[in-house]
């Protein structure tokens, strides 16, 4: 089934907001691969700031942006989250309290529900009024094509009809000192958010398709990778671009910014449709990405 995408929002190292990341020219390696600094208070409101995490402000910016252009969502409107384990600095900082303040029971209770996983997801929902089923998928490099598939099946069984896709991962200490632990490259962060419809639409930004199964041979066709894979050998090399040079390892940002750059190359560079293969080689799943 095909769902279009009528709206999009992102949040990377290009800037804040979708609009900057029209500019083609940035799309290449980057040492600075960062969020540029933000004012939590002055862009989301003072009202609840002081609590947010980086995750949590990450995920509310980018919904802000991705729905600033839609007069109205429709009624039972889902919201769907892709992360790796939440807010990973949230979760350490408030076990850590326990441990380094003066009295183990004195612990901040309006800190915890940012420890909780999907805390990122309730809060764009209460945020913006979307009363559909509210979900966090939580699957790395993968979470974001996972979520794809779960919005899939939500619409198929007409479950769902319309639902904002929110891939979002923080850069904070704790992630790097994770990260590193298992040999990643560059460390990134993102965000990035896709109202999506189950349908067809005519206005639409684009429209993708979950696919199993190798995808066929197609000069083309633009793939657009998650590091080194063996797999892109089969296509030519201008036909494959690999996310983590351009925004870092974002982990369950991934495939928000693997559909920018697919976006990018059939926009810029003529491509008929891109090609979003799973991050894991043995998974024969695949996205499709058109216009």
């Amino acid at each position: 089934m095909w769902l279009s995408c009528s709206a999009i929002g992102a949040v990377t190292r290009l800037g804040i907001g979708y609009a900057a990341q029209l500019e083609p020219s940035p799309y290449g390696p980057s040492d600075e691969i960062a969020v540029p600094h933000f004012d939590v208070s002055a862009e989301l409101g003072r009202k609840g700031s002081s609590t947010l995490d980086r995750l949590g402000a990450l995920a509310l910016l980018v919904a802000r942006d991705c729905l600033a252009s839609v007069s109205s969502v429709p009624d039972g409107t889902g919201v769907t989250v892709a992360t790796t384990v939440g807010s990973m600095r949230s979760t350490l900082d408030f076990a850590g309290i326990t441990i380094t303040g003066s009295k183990p029971w004195n612990v901040p209770p309006s800190l915890f529900p940012n420890t909780v996983m999907n805390a990122a997801a309730g809060l764009v929902a209460i945020r913006h009024a979307l009363t559909g089923p509210n979900t966090t998928i939580a699957g790395g490099k993968a979470g974001g094509m996972k979520a794809v598939s779960y919005i899939d099946m939500m619409t198929e069984t007409a479950l769902l009809s319309t639902c904002l896709l929110v891939c979002a991962e923080e850069l904070t200490a704790p992630r790097s000192a994770w990260a590193a632990g298992y040999g990643a490259g560059a460390i990134g962060e993102a965000a990035v958010a896709f109202l999506l419809t189950a349908d067809d639409a005519a206005d639409r930004e684009f429209r993708m398709r979950l696919q199993q199964g190798e995808p066929t041979a197609d000069p083309d066709a633009a793939v657009i990778v998650a590091g080194d894979r063996t797999a892109s050998s089969a296509y030519p090399a201008e036909n494959v671009i690999d996310v983590e040079r351009v925004f870092g390892v974002v982990d369950a940002a991934t495939f928000g910014c693997q559909v920018l750059l697919a976006l990018h190359m059939l926009r810029s560079r003529g491509y008929s449709r891109a090609i979003i293969p799973f991050p894991e080689d043995r998974k024969r799943t695949w996205v499709e990405v058109t216009l």
